[in-house]
């Protein structure tokens, strides 16, 4: 299903209003510093290294590894490879969940580009390390990302987009 499928679906477009209009603007900025900014034992880090190295403590709660881990060479490595560059202001932050997720538009936009010029082997390409850039890196901890997010939100914007990014 596609966006606006799933809008429907979970009962936020009624009466036209994105997910966003379900809350005060504000208390979308204070969940989102609580989740990704501030400290505190709500953080989530938004990065895959940080999901690849996770561990749960004694106590159930988790433990996120180091930031800039071989997976994150990985992705450079790809991301060189399709000459993608991350916009500045994540230059430093690779494997950050919206750059992955930038990357992965990046690969879908070359796949829709070839089947318009009809070419299929083109295409076929590109679906196959969109495929491929899933199954070794976004799609092995965004949807972690995803559940903690839906779990540890306080507004519906935000568990809203986190059950989007676990469905991936």
């Amino acid at each position: 299903p596609g966006y606006i499928d799933v809008l429907t679906r979970e009962g936020l477009l009624g009466g036209g209003q994105p997910p966003e209009a379900h809350d005060d603007p504000g208390a979308i900025r204070r969940d989102f510093d609580r989740l990704f900014v501030v400290p505190s034992g709500q953080m989530i880090p938004p990065f895959e290294a940080a999901y690849a190295g996770r561990t749960m403590t004694k106590d159930g709660t988790p433990a996120f590894g180091t930031l800039n881990a071989a997976c994150t060479i990985d992705v450079a490595k790809v991301y060189q490879h399709f000459s993608f560059t991350a916009p500045e202001r994540y230059s430093h932050l690779i494997d950050h969940a919206g750059v992955e997720l930038m990357f992965l538009k990046c690969l879908r936009t070359g796949e829709l580009d070839a089947a318009a010029r009809e070419n299929p082997a083109d295409a076929g390409k590109w679906a196959e390390w969109m495929t491929r850039f899933i199954r070794d890196h976004a799609g092995t901890w965004l949807p972690c990302l995803g559940a903690d997010i839906a779990h540890a939100a306080q507004t519906e914007f935000y568990r809203f987009h986190g059950r989007m990014l676990n469905q991936l």
